[in-house]
């Protein structure tokens, strides 16, 4: 394909991509309407889409496992005040049960703390909070020791098994066996350990979002939370 037909190409698909973000529009639009007619604000459809609008993007995966949990939320609060903004990343201090290294201005804040990362921006007349944590290093991690104790008890049970029925071809044949499914379940034990661990995370987010959402003037109510992460975590 030469220069001209690449770039056409890339022309075209962005042009699709416009297409179909104007379409999407316009059916948030009706959506809106739709809202209105039965008394739901339209700016809290529109700040509806604003946090699902994440969702509709596939993580990135390994052997099928999600290897980022991303959850978002609309606050419907101020970040330009100071004070605002140091109350929301001292709650999470609280949440999350440890310290973290943070960042701010007056249209943006950031929370960061044994690979949890929270974003506070600014959208319209409220702030979207975004926490996410990376399970890259987890899920190979965990997978690969399920195979090697896979592996290991596996040919265990192959040199037993072989020594049993006389070392000849069909031996060969059942320990091969017998290790290639002890290799397998053993991943797929560590496959399903990392699912738990992304599951809880889903759970802490959005428990953790919930607590941020509590009115300010009501901190006790808040603090009964606590701690709600157990410090499992990724690089």
């Amino acid at each position: 394909m030469s220069d001209a037909d690449t770039r056409m190409a890339k022309i075209l698909a962005r042009a699709a991509q416009m297409q179909q973000s104007t379409e999407d529009d316009d059916r948030l639009a009706q959506l809106e309407d739709a809202a209105a007619e039965v008394g739901i604000d339209r700016a809290l459809m529109r700040r509806a889409a604003w946090e699902q609008s994440l969702e509709a993007v596939q993580p990135p995966r390994t052997l099928g496992v999600p290897t980022r949990v991303v959850r978002r939320r609309w606050l419907d609060t101020d970040l330009s005040d100071a004070k605002t903004r140091a109350h929301l990343l001292t709650r999470l201090d609280s949440i999350f049960g440890a310290k973290g290294e943070r960042s701010e201005d007056d249209a943006h804040a950031t929370w960061t703390a044994r690979h949890v990362v929270v974003t506070f921006e600014s959208q319209g007349d409220g702030t979207l909070v975004q926490i996410s944590e990376r399970f890259v290093n987890t899920a190979t991690t965990m997978m690969s020791t399920g195979a090697a104790l896979g592996l290991g008890t596996g040919m265990m049970l192959g040199m037993m098994l072989f020594a049993a029925m006389g070392k000849g071809i069909l031996g060969g044949f059942v320990a091969a066996l017998t290790v290639l499914l002890t290799v397998s379940g053993g991943a797929m034990f560590g496959r399903s350990r990392t699912l738990v661990a992304i599951a809880n995370a889903e759970d802490t987010f959005e428990r953790a979002l919930a607590s941020l959402e509590l009115p300010r003037e009501n901190p006790a109510r808040a603090d009964t939370n606590g701690a709600l992460t157990d410090g499992s975590s990724d690089s």
